[in-house]
């Protein structure tokens, strides 16, 4: 469901495309997606884009379907004021340097019946909170998440965590960890014979490793110096999709 026939996207991190991509299949218009970050970090290197080479793929595919139907890409570009009596009428955005400050001048006002703006994910430990297992902040993870060991074992005798609770990184790894966990308790249960089905673990957790790495990458594009926010650290906030469509 659109809210609206044309929309700016902005904030920071790859989901931006995603989102921007979906509008537009849906028969909506993005008339431009504002990134914070700059285009430099979104250069991966060269063993982790070997390792993820179907997940770039894809990615850059999407990129330049939006091109090629008229979306501009801005990247450090910071969406500053949403301007509107009654409804949303227009956006202000500047360009930021390196140190995250606005570079004055640099403001472009945008005419926009709605706007989306994203500045990444935190899983949801509630559940996990509420059983007693341990948490840690990591924001190469995503930010606050559960620990586990190798075999996805919580500090919590019995209790294994699978998905984004234990790393943001997508539903390929989720999938990965759901296997891993279920062999482990298998395992502690007496169910499977020693050595058993050594060699699919051991694949398992080789995938994993590139997926957690692949995570590692899409959650650094959510990071920016914490002293350009008047409200303090902004880094990893939860991913926020708003928007504000004429009548």
């Amino acid at each position: 469901m659109l809210p609206a026939k044309t929309t700016l996207v902005g904030g920071t991190g790859l989901f931006l495309i995603t989102v921007s991509a979906d509008i537009q299949k849906n028969g909506g218009r993005v008339s431009a997606v504002l990134d914070e970050t700059p285009f430099c970090r979104r250069v991966p290197a060269p063993g982790l884009l070997a390792w993820n080479l179907t997940k770039f793929a894809l990615g850059n595919a999407m990129l330049a379907w939006l091109r090629l139907t008229g979306t501009g890409m801005h990247y450090g570009t910071r969406i500053i004021e949403a301007r509107g009596s009654d409804n949303l009428r227009e956006v202000i955005a500047a360009r930021v340097d390196p140190a995250g400050a606005v570079i004055p001048g640099s403001e472009t006002a945008y005419r926009i019946d709605c706007l989306a703006v994203g500045f990444g994910f935190s899983a949801n430990l509630e559940l996990a909170q509420l059983a007693g297992c341990a948490v840690a902040f990591n924001a190469g993870l995503g930010g606050w998440v559960v620990k586990v060991n190798e075999d996805l074992e919580t500090t919590v005798d019995g209790i294994s965590a699978a998905g984004e609770i234990t790393a943001i990184g997508g539903a390929a790894k989720s999938l990965i960890e759901g296997r891993l966990a279920g062999l482990s308790i298998l395992r502690r249960m007496g169910l499977l014979k020693s050595g058993e089905l050594t060699k699919e673990i051991s694949i398992l957790k080789q995938n994993r490793k590139r997926h957690m790495a692949f995570g590692r990458y899409f959650n650094a594009q959510y990071s920016f110096p914490s002293n350009t926010w008047p409200t303090g650290s902004a880094a990893y906030p939860t991913m926020c999709l708003f928007a504000a469509a004429r009548k």
